[in-house]
């Protein structure tokens, strides 16, 4: 069995403070000459004791000149920001951030100046939702004029929603088709959408998917690649120039010099693999064991609060790869598998979120089977959320030489 050795976030080089010297001293010495040993001893600890200080003086103000020039950068996008203000004054979206937990999260639907939100000037209260930072993006992509993904005109072909219980509790707002919104078909139907909703966030229980493997996937609060799209496609936001991407992606409108990629997919043009390669998992005919060790370790570029561990399960053009879960230590199975998550991306879709596992139990029973996948390499996420425990999920894998038959 293979084992990823626990993944730790990168730290400055450790500078161990020397407390002391170690000279040995015969005891035929003259005590004298002790004496001046031991005034050498002292001597050779202070030398090191100020070369210590003067390297850690020296680090600390490399690292203030790094602050000093990253608060002139500041400054320099608030002056930015400050004249965009201006010349979109009727347009500007402002943020409440309130500190009492228990205050709204919610947002108007609609860019400020559009029809749904004519007043001009946007305002997102965040109170108890400031503890999830995908939830902050939720009511973000409402200003921008996004629905929700279960109000979209084609959930019904997707969701088991109860009408009855709608209407009698009152739920047309958050819970009805919203007709007239056509942002949201700019992409297919996601249930890993953020702007998604828990299975369970009424109780009784009201709405289902009608992929039953898909039930804890909605409400993940993930930004998805589809989310990210949308707005992007909706404000036209693009380059002059596109490039070649590859296994779905497309140019980066904020850098044009690369793409913006499905999870699982790296490089400029989306077809390099996770760790330069070295997370490739080549299968063979006989079953082999992966153990993929999952913690959240902020990296610069991971805000919304979720460190992802990738791999490609590759085999040979033509076979079927086959993928079993084996363990899953100290996962929390929970719907919408928010806290941590296996996603094995075997549908043939790159973009759309593929059913999210967190438990090996009845809750998710189709965890407990064999996973079957024509996508060659198939990819393979373990992630986890800031502020909650190391956990690592066992697989089995191999490849079989038959293709899957549809219908």
């Amino acid at each position: 069995m293979e084992v990823d050795p626990p993944n730790t976030a990168l730290s400055p080089t450790t500078v161990v403070r020397p407390s002391h010297i170690p000279i040995l001293i015969n005891n035929a010495i003259e005590d004298k000459e002790k004496i001046t040993v031991a005034d050498g001893q002292e001597y050779l600890k202070r030398q090191r004791e100020d070369d210590w200080i003067e390297n850690r003086v020296a680090r600390i103000e490399a690292q203030n000149g790094k602050l000093d020039k990253l608060r002139s950068d500041v400054k320099v996008e608030e002056a930015k920001l400050e004249n965009l203000e201006r010349e979109y004054k009727s347009e500007v979206a402002r943020i409440k951030k309130r500190r009492e937990f228990f205050t709204g999260c919610r947002s108007k639907l609609g860019a400020p100046g559009s029809r749904s939100n004519p007043g001009g000037e946007e305002v997102l209260e965040t109170g108890h939702c400031a503890v999830i930072f995908g939830t902050h993006i939720h009511e973000l992509m409402h200003s921008l004029g996004i629905i929700h993904e279960h109000s979209r005109p084609d959930r019904d072909d997707k969701l088991n929603i109860s009408q009855a219980e709608v209407v009698r509790r009152g739920l047309q707002v958050d819970m009805g088709i919203d007709q007239w919104s056509t942002t949201t078909l700019l992409t297919p139907f996601d249930h890993g959408s953020v702007m998604a909703y828990d299975i369970n966030h009424y109780e009784p229980q009201i709405m289902s998917a009608w992929d039953k493997d898909s039930d804890y996937t909605f409400g993940n609060r993930r930004v998805s690649f589809h989310d990210m799209y949308k707005v992007n496609k909706f404000y036209e936001c693009s380059c002059p120039t596109e490039l070649p991407c590859q296994n779905g992606g497309y140019t980066n409108p904020g850098d044009c010099s690369k793409c913006n990629c499905p999870r699982g997919w790296f490089g400029a043009l989306c077809n390099e693999a996770p760790c330069g390669g070295s997370c490739v998992l080549i299968a063979k005919p006989e079953w082999q064991t992966k153990t993929v060790n999952s913690s959240y370790v902020f990296t610069g570029d991971n805000l919304d609060g979720f460190t992802s561990y990738f791999h490609h399960i590759q085999a040979p053009y033509g076979m079927t790869i086959e993928i079993k879960i084996e363990k899953l230590d100290n996962f929390i199975c929970r719907s919408s598998c928010n806290h941590n998550g296996i996603e094995i991306k075997y549908r043939m879709d790159h973009m759309t979120t593929n059913p999210l596992i967190c438990c090996l139990n009845e809750q998710q029973p189709f965890a407990q089977k064999v996973i079957s996948s024509v996508k060659n390499p198939t990819v393979i996420e373990v992630y986890s959320k800031d502020r909650t425990e190391p956990a690592a999920a066992t697989f089995s894998y191999r490849y079989i030489d038959e293709s899957i038959r549809f219908g």
